[in-house]
């Protein structure tokens, strides 16, 4: 839905343009140039869960290809954290260097709020990842899924050759 949102985004553009024409829209409805940058950050978070929910959501899921999937989704995670938190710079600086104090006012308060909304998805995301290495342990202490790992075709002779002794 988020990805369909994006790709239509100058359809809605131009219903939003028509929608300021009356009177009976709230400003607060509409999308701006930031709500846009955090959808297409949510799609990019979300994006392997999508294609992970497809994986396993069908009849030819196999229970000993969880593990290797959760690991994925969580090194998806952190470089997800580490991409919209702790590392590249999201914000674009640019016009003159010095800018007159009553811009500088609204900008401080724009700022404000691109990173208090920007903050939730890094909790979001750690909070993902938390769950996940829970989820994680708690699979590798099952023996239904090392059963299900050895009996795999594909991960079976690896599985051997890694964990049995010559």
């Amino acid at each position: 839905m988020i990805r369909r949102a994006i790709e239509l985004r100058p359809a809605v553009e131009i219903y939003q343009f028509r929608l300021r024409s009356t009177t009976t829209y709230n400003h607060a409805d509409l999308l701006r140039t930031d709500d846009w940058r955090e959808l297409t950050y949510v799609r990019d978070v979300l994006e392997r869960f999508k294609i992970l929910t497809k994986v396993f959501g069908g009849p030819r899921s196999v229970f000993g290809e969880v593990l290797p999937a959760a690991i994925d989704l969580l090194t998806h995670l952190h470089h997800q954290l580490y991409k919209y938190g702790y590392g590249e710079s999201i914000h674009e600086f640019t016009g003159p260097d010095s800018i007159p104090p009553a811009l500088d006012f609204f900008d401080r308060i724009e700022e404000r709020r691109e990173f208090a909304s920007f903050s939730a998805i890094q909790k979001s995301i750690s909070f993902a990842i938390k769950n996940l290495v829970r989820h994680i342990k708690l699979l590798e202490q099952s023996p239904a899924y090392w059963a299900a790992a050895v009996l795999h075709p594909r991960i079976r002779a690896r599985w051997i050759e890694l964990n049995l002794e010559p």
